[in-house]
């Protein structure tokens, strides 16, 4: 996990969901079987990442649970026994991993191209935009993928004149990009960059100016400072989702989240319910599996989810992304139950 630097807000809640999780189980089940867990930092740097499976797979450890993003993961999948190491559910939303050739894999969250096809239709269905502009990293790791979806999603409903405003990587004049936003004068103004970019891109064009746009974002961006910077502002963005919103959802497993989350005192966000849902159907899994458990056991339970229904959170294993949600869902300021969306039609669900 990146628990140090990188995506370390990512790291350190999904940390605190597993614990919580592991240590449930382990109290309720007794000493009939425990779960032990093994964490290692690795700063979102591929080499260290790939050092510490090396280790855990010396070690005789099997399972590799929420390891955060695509190029650390990159770096050691192809090396190891798909027989006899299971990596489960990752924190990623980005397409190489996706895969049916890692057989040894399984996702639970929606792709950040699944959220910008969604939110490109809704932006444009639901709120009537008709001319688009797109505020891209052109060097962005993460943000090609979805920006590439997002373009083929507004061809597809016949909008062919997006504004695309790129900038690189480390930048913090946007005076440029600012101007050629006004010239374009857009309904829409989508974010496919990094939330710190974002943030200062808001800033140096103005809340008057953005006033009149519907703005919107995949999940990859919607960090706690871009949100509380917003806030702040009175902005509104339409964030994907990957989970339900953890403030209000009634939904049964993010109740007993809430539940768990407030005996250690801690805030709800998105990144420790999706860590806290991963690990309880990782759980759930070893409950179903015969001894001796092994990678291969619990990657095949994960292989038979066919609409099923886990506390609420539908499941469905897509064996070409290797992917077990059936849904995502759109996030805004209104701290209300979130709508919900078929990752297969891309339709409200």
């Amino acid at each position: 996990m990146s628990l140090e630097r990188g995506s370390r807000t990512i790291g350190l809640m999904a940390k605190r969901a597993l614990n919580l999780a592991v240590n449930q189980f382990n109290e309720e089940v007794g000493n009939k079987i425990q779960i032990r867990l093994y964490i290692e930092n690795d700063d979102y740097i591929p080499n260290l990442a790939k050092h510490n499976v090396i280790k855990f797979v010396n070690d005789q450890i099997k399972y590799l649970i929420l390891p955060v993003g695509s190029p650390t993961i990159l770096s050691y999948i192809d090396s190891l026994d798909k027989n006899d190491f299971a990596i489960l559910y990752p924190l990623t939303g980005s397409l190489p991993i996706r895969n049916k050739k890692y057989t040894n894999l399984a996702l639970f969250r929606a792709s950040l191209d699944d959220e910008a096809k969604v939110l490109i239709r809704t932006v444009y269905r639901d709120f009537g935009a008709k001319k688009f502009a797109l505020f891209y990293q052109d060097d962005g790791v993460g943000t090609h993928g979805p920006f590439e979806a997002a373009l083929k999603e507004l061809e597809a409903v016949g909008i062919t004149n997006t504004a695309i405003i790129t900038y690189t990587r480390g930048s913090t004049n946007f005076e440029n990009q600012v101007k050629e936003l006004f010239e374009a004068q857009p309904d829409a103004l989508g974010f496919f960059s990094n939330a710190q970019s974002s943030r200062e891109f808001i800033r140096q064009a103005g809340i008057l100016k953005l006033a009149n746009m519907k703005l919107f974002g995949v999940s990859f961006i919607g960090e706690a400072p871009l949100k509380r910077f917003i806030k702040r502002l009175g902005i509104d963005i339409l964030f994907g989702a990957v989970v339900p919103n953890p403030q209000k959802s009634e939904l049964p497993i993010v109740k007993e989240y809430r539940t768990l989350m407030d005996t250690i005192n801690s805030n709800y966000d998105v990144y420790s319910l999706e860590a806290y849902i991963s690990s309880k159907i990782l759980i759930e899994a070893i409950k179903h599996t015969k001894l001796p458990i092994t990678p291969k056991k619990i990657i095949k339970h994960m292989e038979s989810f066919k609409n099923y229904d886990f506390h609420g959170i539908k499941l469905n294993f897509n064996p070409e992304t290797r992917c077990i949600s059936k849904h995502m869902w759109l996030e805004s300021s209104s701290n209300d139950e979130w709508p919900r969306y078929s990752l297969t039609t891309k339709e409200p669900d």
